[in-house]
């Protein structure tokens, strides 16, 4: 039998005053089957940021944890969508919140599968016999990779590498990324969600050593430390959820 354990961290890194992330993790029983994750980088600045990041994690944790029978990635990609209704409702509503938004990225390990859904450039990785990226940062680096104008290697020091083109409180409409069909957990797995704070100053090969090396535990204080040690330019956020035997 598969059981899980998960770890998180929150960071303000060298810079920034205040922290405008919001990570959090949700373990249902012992074993940790049913164990979710959700990370939001909040936009436009103090207190705006942080209200919205906040939203986003509220509506994903209380609709995940309400969940019946409906399939769990259209339950999380719901979510993210009435966050984003209510994001752009606050903003309208007062003047101090204007311009708000979040990304959000949302993982959850339950019933044997792994679901993802997620909008913007907070990302997930799962290691298994190799670091692999789980999502595709919404911003105009990575469409001009889409475009084949710019190579992938090139996308992370690119001028629009932290430009977002998608975000909940951005525009009316938004599309929601979603794993689909979900992919089965296997013993071992180790997946990592986070903000950009991590993967501006961490690499995917100091990311898979801490996930094939390090419990949850260990692996976050270690990346967030690497963050830090790169400079620390915004906040910092990471989550670790993980498939032992």
């Amino acid at each position: 039998m598969i059981k899980f354990q998960a770890a998180h961290r929150t960071h303000v890194g060298l810079v920034r005053e205040h922290n405008e992330d919001h990570i959090e993790v949700w373990q249902p029983n012992d074993d940790g089957d049913g164990l979710l994750g959700v990370v939001a980088d909040g936009l436009g600045g103090h207190a705006a940021g942080e209200v919205a990041s906040e939203i986003a994690v509220r509506h994903v944790l209380d609709a995940y944890q309400a969940n019946g029978t409906d399939d769990i990635g259209t339950i999380l990609a719901s979510a993210i969508l009435r966050a984003h209704d209510e994001i752009l409702e606050h903003a309208g509503a007062d003047p101090t919140l204007h311009g708000m938004g979040t990304t959000c990225t949302a993982v959850a390990l339950t019933d044997g599968k792994l679901y993802v859904a997620h909008v913007g450039d907070s990302r997930a990785y799962r290691w298994r016999s190799g670091l692999e990226r789980l999502t595709r940062d919404h911003t105009v680096a990575e469409a001009l990779v889409s475009e084949s104008v710019i190579l992938p290697e090139d996308a992370d020091n690119h001028p629009g590498a932290h430009v977002l083109t998608r975000a909940l409180g951005m525009a009316e409409r938004l599309q929601i990324d979603v794993l689909d069909p979900p992919e089965p957990i296997e013993e071992g797995d180790a997946i990592l969600i986070c903000s950009d704070g991590l993967t501006g100053h961490v690499s995917d090969a100091e990311i898979a050593e801490a996930l094939q090396t390090m419990d949850p535990n260990a692996a976050c204080d270690h990346l967030v430390q690497r963050a830090c040690d790169g400079g620390g330019q915004d906040n910092i956020s990471v989550a670790i959820l993980r498939a032992d035997g």
